[in-house]
């Protein structure tokens, strides 16, 4: 009986000492800027620029062959851009506060000069990387368009 009431007050001090501590955020809005540039160029080998506007964190990142001759995605350019946002969740899910939106600019910078704008909201992004809504669902919140813009080339 002694040993039940020791091993309940034991592990009810753990739990109430566990409880009031708090993890600090690994990033601020300060530093999201850097912090993303440093993922991308860091993990992926991959440069792109970063901008932060109001509510909004803009990411740009020039591809030589976004789009095949046949219209599709460019494998390549493809996988550049699911590790990019694989560095945003990172980022967002590490953020006491972060911004409402965020805008992904892929922009083929050789022969076509297209620019690809991918706009979502990133609580939908972080309810996602949290299981909480389905691939569809996220997918149904993410505004795509596409323009030409054949300055964008070189």
């Amino acid at each position: 009986m002694v040993n039940n009431v020791l091993k309940t007050l034991l592990i009810s001090f753990v739990l109430i000492f566990l409880s009031s501590c708090t993890i600090p955020s690994t990033y601020s809005r300060k530093n999201i800027q850097k912090a993303i540039r440093n993922i991308c160029k860091d993990e992926f080998s991959i440069d792109v620029k970063v901008r932060f506007s109001g509510e909004t964190i803009w990411i740009y990142a020039p591809f030589e062959k976004l789009i095949t001759e046949d219209g599709q995605w460019n494998r390549k350019a493809q996988d550049t851009r699911v590790k990019i946002f694989l560095a945003l969740g990172r980022v967002f899910l590490s953020m006491d506060n972060p911004p409402k939106l965020y805008c992904l600019l892929s922009s083929n910078i050789k022969e076509t000069g297209l620019d690809t704008y991918t706009i979502g909201y990133i609580p939908d992004m972080i309810k996602f990387n949290l299981g909480f809504i389905s691939l569809e669902e996220r997918d149904k919140r993410i505004v795509f368009l596409s323009f030409p813009n054949p300055s964008a080339i070189g």
